[in-house]
């Protein structure tokens, strides 16, 4: 970015109070993603997608179901905002109190999960068998000042899950739907593939004027 160009920046960004915006980029660089930090610094939008992880519990004798894959693939560097959970019992209601019969038996249904992540690095998100309101409410309020706080996947990374039925079910076959929604940049230039982080961080300097530390450019070595 030439010097003209950078002063009618911050100019911009003097005049209408987004300085937020260059604030935005140094925090996805202090989070360890540069990809994100050059989408954040080139204005492309993030928009939202949902990633599920699926699984039925079809008899009474089977309360164990391990290491059930997402639905979709994780191309892209993808910030995850909230995790939701849906269980539905997968037969026709009963009687007129089926609706709330269910919805507080999903509250305290004695299914729990465990969450891991497959590809490198290999972070163990839930280790232990943890139940899925509780993994629902720690991930549902991303911290204040975005994007602290917000856990990111990269394209080399899928979920992977174990389900538990801790007590035996009142009914077969039920099926849990853990649901991630997520953010991702709205192009293809910034997956795994196309973009390195050296490259992103390269971009940054070049085309953005982003000032970078020798120190953190040397750790990126990808």
């Amino acid at each position: 970015m030439n010097e003209e160009l950078k002063k009618g920046f911050g100019n911009l960004a003097a005049a209408c109070g987004i300085d937020h915006w260059l604030k935005s980029v140094y925090e996805f660089l202090a989070l360890g993603y540069p990809r994100l930090a050059l989408a954040r610094a080139q204005g492309i939008p993030l928009v939202p997608y949902y990633v599920n992880v699926r699984t039925t519990f079809d008899n009474p004798d089977r309360n164990l179901n391990p290491e059930v894959g997402s639905d979709v693939k994780i191309v892209a560097d993808t910030i995850i905002q909230e995790i939701e959970y849906t269980i539905t019992r997968d037969r026709v209601p009963q009687n007129v109190f089926q609706p709330q019969s269910d919805f507080f038996f999903s509250l305290q249904s004695g299914i729990e999960a465990k969450i891991n992540v497959v590809g490198m690095p290999r972070p163990s998100i839930a280790p232990r068998f943890t139940p899925l309101s509780t993994l629902a409410k720690a991930a549902g309020t991303p911290a204040p000042g975005f994007p602290n706080g917000l856990w990111v996947m990269t394209y080399q990374q899928q979920f992977q899950v174990d389900f538990l039925a801790r007590i035996q079910l009142p009914d077969f076959p039920t099926t849990v739907v853990l649901t991630f929604k997520c953010l991702t940049p709205d192009t293809d230039k910034f997956d795994g593939v196309n973009i390195t982080d050296r490259q992103a961080l390269a971009r940054l300097q070049e085309l953005c004027g982003i000032q970078i530390p020798d120190c953190y450019i040397t750790a990126n070595k990808s």
